[in-house]
């Protein structure tokens, strides 16, 4: 799957979950949640809604408020026990969802809350895969910041080979800033994927492919980061 390909998915099928048609049964908490009417929230919280009742579209108050990016929202519903790391039918927790939206404080305010920065979606990959589809830096900070594993091993649902780490994502996608990123992370530049390609031999294999001159840089890149991370290693250990 080219790198454009892989975006537009990502954007059409978030795009859809955001214009949606309304569940019939669907109760306030979740109309309050998609429009951000925090009053409305606060006196349904009162009254006793359920915060981890999905509508029919198995989506919860909390999804359709990381979303949109209702931070406010997000926290009054973690105050009052809502289970972060729930899914939606498309396996997605809110902080994925709040990641594919770009919605940096609402990420912040689920990590702080204790969401789980590894869980996979269903298709396969963590938050932090997800900013590589994105090709999203900052995203990827904020994850990384607060804790994200960037060596967890992802499926990708459309496309096998995109498995892997973070690193062999962005190796795919062509995103040598990404690949830097995460190499100054602590990337492991020897896990090998599903098809038991290292990133390195990945980008290579990518070149030898599509011959475009991107992954032949991407391929140098790893190389020169990976003999400096042996010198790094063994300037560590010849310390008295």
């Amino acid at each position: 799957m080219r790198a454009t390909t892989a975006y537009g998915l990502v954007g059409f099928l978030f795009i859809m979950f955001l214009i949606g048609a309304p569940s019939a049964w669907a109760s306030a908490l979740h109309d309050a949640a998609k429009t951000g009417n925090i009053e409305d929230m606060q006196r349904m919280l009162t009254e006793g809604y359920g915060v981890n009742e999905a509508d029919e579209q198995g989506n919860l108050p909390l999804h359709y408020a990381s979303a949109n990016g209702y931070v406010a929202i997000v926290q009054l519903l973690t105050d009052h026990g809502v289970t972060l790391d729930s899914t939606d039918m498309q396996g997605r927790t809110a902080l994925q969802i709040s990641t594919i939206a770009g919605k940096t404080d609402v990420m912040i305010a689920l990590l702080t809350a204790g969401a789980n920065v590894n869980a996979k979606a269903k298709s396969g990959g963590t938050a932090l895969h997800l900013t590589t589809v994105l090709r999203n830096r900052d995203l990827a900070e904020v994850l990384i910041q607060h804790g994200a594993d960037v060596n967890v091993l992802g499926k990708h649902e459309t496309s096998p080979s995109l498995d892997g780490t973070p690193l062999h994502w962005a190796v795919k996608l062509a995103e040598t800033r990404m690949v830097d990123q995460l190499i100054g992370a602590g990337a492991d530049m020897t896990i090998k994927n599903s098809a038991g390609l290292t990133p390195a031999r990945a980008a290579r294999s990518h070149y030898m492919r599509t011959r475009n001159s991107i992954y032949f840089e991407i391929s140098r890149l790893l190389k020169i980061r990976s003999e400096q991370r042996e010198e790094q290693q063994k300037s560590h250990t010849q310390q008295p």
